[in-house]
């Protein structure tokens, strides 16, 4: 059995880095697609008071989110680097905010976790091309959905 590899501080490789990035890639291509889904769109005159099917669909949207962002701490929190480690403990954060909301405060929680997410995702990139790395760091947002995540989704 192989031993899985071990990711070491910015400077010391930039290939380790990479091996992140290419992990979360698809995961925060995930998470880009459905947090817009987290959003109810504003009521209309005649709708009714409470709207089930939208709030099952920001359940729904928050497991997927909390999912996603699972899966890549997961792979990312086994690091020795520091500066990985702390983006693992964004991804756990995203995770228990997103854990089985319900509600509009909970779905609002969610919601900032993704934002701190993004903010997170935005300084090690700024850190990581200081450090020489090529790879592109993804963001939430459009245009950072991968064509796996659309493929998941899909589904």
């Amino acid at each position: 059995m192989r031993r899985p590899e071990r990711l070491r501080p910015w400077p010391k490789s930039n290939a380790d880095i990479e091996a992140v990035v290419n992990h979360i890639q698809d995961r925060v291509g995930i998470i880009s697609v459905y947090v817009q889904h987290l959003d109810k769109p504003k009521p209309q005159k005649y709708d009714p008071d409470k709207l089930d099917d939208l709030d099952r669909a920001a359940q729904y949207a928050a497991n997927e989110i909390r999912h996603a962002a699972n899966g890549a701490s997961q792979k990312i929190s086994k690091s020795k680097s520091e500066n990985v480690k702390a983006l693992a403990e964004v991804l756990n954060s995203v995770s228990r905010a997103c854990a089985e909301v319900e509600g509009d405060k909970q779905v609002g929680k969610c919601r900032d976790a993704v934002s701190a997410l993004d903010a997170a995702l935005q300084d090690h990139a700024a850190k990581a091309a200081g450090a020489g790395v090529s790879a592109k760091f993804p963001r939430v947002g459009p245009e950072f959905i991968t064509e796996p995540a659309r493929a998941a989704v899909a589904l």
